[in-house]
């Protein structure tokens, strides 16, 4: 019995019959690409750097471009199937011809020193100079390109037909429909005089992340035409963060449009962060202007923003949703420190705001919904927060001291509520109700100012409750 149970575990088993090939039919398996990345190097057997580009979009796989030290006269089409790294060896420098002709589908755009219309595409160490050419971008990601730009300069793209143009480097647009898409990566480059953006990033089909750049305008010398440092716009999306950004002035004495470090305009679609940055020598800093989204999609968080000299450090004009936090906003030569115009649903959260000498500290016109908390606005010119015919406002928790007007003033509008904040040694009101109507202020400290610690003027229906007093020259409540 045993023997006979080894016998049948140790038989073989059956098998499938296998179906022979047909006669003189090859079975050929398919293997993936194991092509060796290459490397090109332009002079050596490459008079130009789009023939080593050239070279290496007609192999398989990722390959590398290698510009050795010179000056090279020329304009380049990135358009590799497989990607490619262009990249310097030395101070090697990309001058512009003194025309660039854009193809038909880009018309509207113009020239680029640099054009990338493909993939996995990195430029890295190179010098772009579009001086004395009519481009109107130094790098541009197009035509659904994506690239990590690192660790190049850019300048003097500043002679475009078109003044909405002069870009150091361009990311998508919505002016060519489909071909308007791009992506991109722009890291530790130094990006100067520019006319128009030392960064565009334009469409809603276009995104990228802006970190670690030097960004400088033309400080003053562009003709009062409005320049930018970075531009988003127009539904673009993504991220600017920890950048210099600096001389970006329209340089018309302050009449008409003004210039800024960074400007958002026509986002929110999708988030876009501005973070971390030093936004100072420019006319406003950061300008939102008529940009929506839901919640948090705007936000401006962690700025140092400083020296400017145009309406405000912040700016949000006619736009909802924007987030405006933890920023420090001093030294400008501006109107206001933060202003918020025409805008609703607006948090102005954990700022320190001072030191503006012609200033209010945070400054609200029209709008409502604004919710205005944990600030401290010291030592202003003017108001350390003004709501200016601005309605439905809450405003908690802030510290207003030392300013060179009331400590919060609100004249007209209505229905706001000023609760648990301390406004002490203004020189004027702590606190000034004026033309308003049904405002409640509640578990406020106003001591030490000049004027009242709280003056009613014309100021009907106001509710107030458990506030506390103490030193104002004027007495408590008048």
């Amino acid at each position: 019995m045993l023997r006979s149970a080894l016998k049948k575990l140790l038989s073989p088993k059956p098998c499938a019959p296998v179906r022979s090939a047909p006669a003189g039919a090859l079975r050929v398996e398919a293997l993936e690409d194991r092509s060796v990345p290459a490397t090109f190097t332009v002079g050596n057997g490459y008079a130009t750097i789009q023939a080593a580009l050239n070279a290496a979009a007609a192999r398989t796989g990722a390959d590398t471009v290698v510009v050795p030290a010179g000056t090279y006269t020329e304009s380049v089409v990135i358009n590799d199937t497989f990607g490619v790294t262009l990249r310097a060896s030395g101070n090697a420098i990309i001058k512009a011809p003194t025309t660039v002709t854009a193809p038909s589908d880009l018309a509207a755009l113009g020239g680029a020193v640099i054009d990338v219309y493909s993939k996995n595409v990195t430029i890295t160490g190179l010098t772009v100079n579009a001086a004395g050419s009519d481009v109107s971008a130094g790098i541009r990601v197009i035509k659904g390109g994506d690239a990590t730009i690192r660790n190049n300069t850019v300048t003097g793209v500043k002679a475009p037909a078109d003044p909405a143009f002069g870009v150091g480097i361009q990311v998508g647009s919505r002016r060519v429909g489909a071909a308007g898409a791009g992506n991109a990566v722009l890291e530790k480059n130094t990006i100067t005089d520019y006319f128009a953006a030392g960064v565009l990033v334009d469409g809603a089909s276009a995104s990228a992340t802006v970190t670690g750049n030097t960004i400088i305008g033309r400080r003053g010398l562009n003709g009062g035409v409005t320049q930018y440092g970075v531009q988003m716009s127009f539904g673009a999306f993504g991220s600017v963060e920890d950048n210099r950004i600096s001389g970006n002035d329209t340089g018309n004495a302050g009449q008409g449009s003004v210039s800024a470090g960074v400007f958002l305009y026509q986002v929110g679609a999708k988030d876009v962060l501005v973070d971390a940055n030093r936004v100072f020598g420019n006319e406003d800093g950061i300008l939102v202007q008529s940009s929506a989204g839901g919640p948090s999609s705007i936000v401006l968080s962690g700025n140092k923003v400083y020296a400017n000299t145009g309406f405000a450090g912040i700016t949000v004009i006619d736009s909802s949703d924007v987030s405006v936090l933890d920023n420090d906003v001093y030294s400008n030569d501006t109107s206001n420190g933060i202003a918020l115009l025409e805008s609703s649903q607006i948090t102005v959260d954990g700022n320190t705001v001072y030191d503006n000498a012609l200033a209010d500290g945070i400054y609200v016109q029209g709008g409502s919904g604004n919710a205005i908390s944990n600030n401290v606005s010291r030592n202003n010119g003017y108001n350390g927060i003004f709501l200016d015919g601005s309605s439905g406002n809450t405003v908690t928790n802030n510290t207003t001291r030392t300013n060179g007007g009331n400590g919060v003033k609100v004249f007209g509008g209505g229905s706001n509520i000023l609760t648990s904040g301390t406004s002490n040694s203004n020189a004027f009101d702590g606190i000034l109700l004026e033309e308003t109507v049904g405002n409640t202020v509640s578990n406020y400290t106003l001591k030490n100012n000049d004027g009242y610690g709280l003056h009613l003027l014309s100021a009907t229906g106001t509710v107030t409750s458990n506030n506390t007093f103490g030193g104002n020259d004027r007495g408590s409540v008048g």
